[in-house]
């Protein structure tokens, strides 16, 4: 083999170790799908790359040195290559951030309001009645709460339920993008005053915006 070749080799070794530490903080905090993700993206694609250089290995090895030089190198390149697609597309996932009750905001879209209450009339009204005014439920418009009245706490009720009640888990038919979304519809009916409201239960829930300062 070549000074040349052995240079290409060389460069491309290097690139592709230099590549290969950008990922290692990443690696250390990774869930368990991100962690399958990065084996199949460090482990099968040079088996892959492996079996297709012995696939072309016979028909490569009779090409002229420079000819196979070139090849290789482009193989490689190719390498490195597809590791950088599939590394950006797994980087933006892991940007994003999961929804759950650590994590969920307070939102105050209209698009994100009207997907919340779509969903609360289509699977909340039998029990909380059409304007939160409360039914078998309690009422979702007064101050008070009986599983605490913060966004955190109405996400993790809508998602896991209250057991031994008619609150179930919604967490197995809506996605955290939707129980995110109802859940900000709740906390916005605080003081619409519905006729017929059901009486106060639970304890009262004073928001920090509403709080009153010293």
């Amino acid at each position: 083999m070549g000074a040349a070749t052995w240079y290409m080799l060389e460069v491309r070794g290097s690139v592709l170790k230099s590549f290969s530490y950008q990922v290692n903080d990443r690696l250390a905090n990774a869930s368990m799908n991100e962690t399958l993700a990065h084996s199949w993206l460090f482990c099968g694609l040079p088996l892959l790359f492996a079996g297709l250089v012995c696939w072309l290995h016979r028909w490569v090895a009779t090409r002229k040195p420079w000819l196979r030089m070139g090849l290789y190198a482009l193989m490689g390149y190719a390498l490195l290559g597809t590791y950088q697609t599939l590394l950006t597309r797994l980087t933006s996932q892991a940007q994003t951030q999961p929804i759950n009750e650590e994590t969920v905001k307070v939102l105050s879209e209209p698009t994100i309001l009207n997907q919340g209450k779509v969903i609360f009339d289509t699977r909340c009204v039998s029990c909380h009645g059409a304007k939160g005014e409360g039914a078998i439920g309690p009422n979702l418009t007064d101050p008070y709460w009986m599983y605490g009245g913060s966004i955190q706490d109405i996400f993790r009720t809508i998602r896991h339920g209250i057991p031994d009640t008619p609150m179930i888990a919604w967490k197995h038919s809506l996605t955290d993008e939707q129980l995110q979304a109802v859940a900000n519809y709740v906390y916005s009916l605080l003081g619409t005053n519905p006729p017929n409201s059901k009486p106060p239960q639970g304890f009262s829930y004073l928001r920090p915006s509403t709080a009153k300062q010293p």
